[in-house]
């Protein structure tokens, strides 16, 4: 066979391979998919699916949108003391993503009234925090008793400073505690304490405690406790401004009356830090049961060098281990994936497979791989970890840098 032909084939062949290969990968490495595999994954550790949900998996594919997977997911569990809650978790989350319209048609379909109810007014209040108050108020009124779903929905609306929605929206609730006490709290913030303290006379006297005080833990922190006297001049209820004077008074004394506390050795060695360096800080924990993790993690994003340096002088294997373990999320939120592997491979050695800090970091590293180079290399990591459960945190690592972490 002539050379020339001979050498085609082959590279025809090596492309074929390679395309084999690329098309294998590129029908493997979604979002969606690497979900449904981590939970897979999960299974091989010896998790039952049928007795306990996998909240993280759950709650990924309802944050990414795939609520039929979520559906299938939950309905693994049945048997979940949770299972309702999650129900509405569903619902709500869909209604998070935008997606209103299709979370109220889920939540109808659940048979147990008291998990409608609830997933309809945690999709009002979702949808309020959008900004969406119309469309709030008009799902609220699908409940059998919109009240307490137009008091939160209202409160949702304050926090995002839309005041006049807000007030809208209770205009024809009795007692709308919540909303007013969210629109009071928004007033003190700005610094419009007669605002705040009008607010405060809506609410019924033995619910706006809360209020009075921190209008007047505010005044103080400005250094205007003086106009109390003023502002209690220009009220109409003279019950709330006689406790207004109260629980001003009262912010003053919390403050003038709290004890000196005398750190001990593990908080000396942070105040260390700070006036003489870590160097001291770190003799200071010498023999003594400290941790020396708290400290280093805190040195480690200004001089990662001396921080290890550090945590290595703990004599205890658990401090080490999440000392280490943190230094490979910070690493790889920085995009320093071969520090962060590093890390994550010293803590092994010391944690062992399955430690609830290395777990944490597996999927943080694979997370913040995935996100710098493409979850290509994370994904291929991630399935070579010889433990079925940290394959499943790094497949769901992954699968959350390719949509969005869920909340």
């Amino acid at each position: 066979m002539p050379k020339k032909i001979l050498s085609l084939i082959l590279v025809a062949g090596i492309a074929a391979a390679s395309f084999a290969s690329w098309r294998f990968f590129v029908q493997r490495i979604t979002d969606r998919d690497l979900l449904v595999e981590s939970l897979k994954e999960l299974e091989k550790s010896g998790w039952n699916p049928r007795v306990r949900v996998d909240w993280d998996v759950f709650c990924q594919q309802a944050a990414q949108g795939y609520y039929d997977d979520a559906m299938k997911t939950l309905l693994l569990s049945r048997a979940d003391p949770d299972f309702q809650y999650a129900l509405v978790t569903l619902a709500k989350i869909r209604a998070q993503n935008g997606d209103p319209e299709g979370a109220i048609q889920t939540a109808r379909e659940y048979a147990v009234v008291q998990t409608r109810e609830k997933s309809f007014q945690e999709i009002a209040v979702a949808q309020a925090r959008r900004g969406n108050a119309r469309g709030a108020r008009e799902t609220a009124s699908l409940l059998a008793d919109p009240l307490p779903a137009l008091d939160a929905v209202a409160a949702a609306l304050a926090e995002r400073r839309d005041l006049q929605g807000a007030r809208e929206t209770i205009a024809k609730a009795p007692s709308p505690y919540a909303a007013l006490t969210a629109i009071g709290e928004y007033q003190v913030k700005m610094g419009d304490f007669q605002g705040a303290l009008e607010t405060a006379e809506e609410i019924w006297p033995k619910n706006n405690a809360n209020l009075l005080f921190d209008i007047g833990n505010a005044l103080r922190g400005r250094g205007e406790l003086g106009r109390v006297r003023q502002l209690v001049s220009g009220m109409r209820n003279r019950e709330v401004a006689r406790m207004f004077i109260f629980y001003a008074r009262l912010a003053q004394s919390t403050i003038e009356n709290i004890p000196t506390l005398v750190p001990n050795t593990c908080e000396q060695a942070f105040i260390r830090a700070k006036e003489d360096g870590y160097a001291a800080a770190y003799e200071l924990l010498e023999n003594t049961n400290c941790w020396y993790s708290f400290l280093a993690v805190q040195e480690f994003g200004s001089n990662p060098d001396e921080a290890e340096r550090g945590l290595l002088r703990s004599q205890d294997a658990s401090d080490i281990c999440f000392g280490l373990t943190e230094f490979a999320k910070v690493a790889a939120a920085a995009g320093r994936i071969a520090d962060a592997l590093r890390f994550l491979d010293a803590a092994q050695k010391i944690c062992g497979q399955k430690d609830a800090y290395r777990l944490a970091a597996v999927r943080e590293v694979a997370r913040g791989w995935a996100i710098k180079e493409g979850p290509k290399p994370a994904v291929n990591w991630a399935r070579s970890r010889s433990d079925p459960t940290q394959r499943s945190w790094a497949l769901l690592g992954v699968a959350e840098a390719m949509g969005h972490a869920h909340p």
